[in-house]
């Protein structure tokens, strides 16, 4: 996926939210910190073990009311880190996965009140999440997943501040969908994978809705 494809997907996302915003909803975001973890694979040639990766991640939503449950799509940006650093090859000692990962993705969460006091209601939130990955090595990015499916859960606080709303949460995304094919290049190198590869984060951040 192309830098331009990405940029095309992700105004008409934009577009979206916009005319879903002509209901009444709350406009919000996020900003924050995310950990993540390629899951371990089995390659030829090299070793396949993934530390954690600390990135960073904005994101628009909005928040339906609907009661005790309410729904909140969003769309966000990820920049992930360099998730292959830890990726080797036996017979170059030299080889060096220098690639950042960024994604786009797109969560459509429900979120479940835990609580009835007006100025301060914890609520639990999950949903399905949408991802489109890019890198800054194109060889590999035809390699990723053009789509792939996660899972987010979380738990946070709504504290309602006169005119705004402040969210702080901590969530959770695990992959679905594979990340990455069976046989990938990444660097100037070719690898094969025994097993599928998923991408998990986990994530602390803090919204505000107006």
């Amino acid at each position: 996926m192309t830098a331009e494809t990405c940029i095309r997907r992700f105004g008409a996302l934009m577009l979206c939210l916009f005319v879903v915003s002509t209901a009444h909803a709350q406009l919000g975001a996020y900003v924050g910190a995310n950990f993540n973890r390629l899951s371990d694979i089995n390659i030829d040639a090299g070793e396949g073990a993934f530390d954690n990766r600390t990135g960073w991640h904005v994101e628009l939503f909005y928040d339906f009311e609907l009661g005790p449950v309410g729904i909140r799509p969003g769309i966000r940006y990820m920049d992930a880190g360099q998730l292959y650093d830890d990726l080797r090859r036996d017979d170059d000692d030299d080889f060096r996965a220098d690639v950042s990962v960024n994604m786009i993705e797109v969560p459509l969460n429900a979120r479940f009140n835990i609580g009835a006091a007006p100025a301060v209601k914890p609520y639990l939130i999950g949903g399905p999440v949408l991802r489109f990955p890019l890198t800054d090595d194109d060889e590999f990015n035809d390699d990723l997943k053009a789509i792939g499916v996660a899972a987010g859960i979380g738990i946070g606080v709504e504290l309602n501040l006169s005119s705004i709303r402040v969210y702080p949460e901590i969530a959770y995304t695990f992959g679905i969908s594979r990340f990455v094919d069976d046989d990938f290049t990444i660097a100037g190198r070719s690898f094969t994978a025994d097993d599928s590869q998923y991408l998990n984060a986990a994530m602390v951040r803090i919204g505000i809705g107006l």
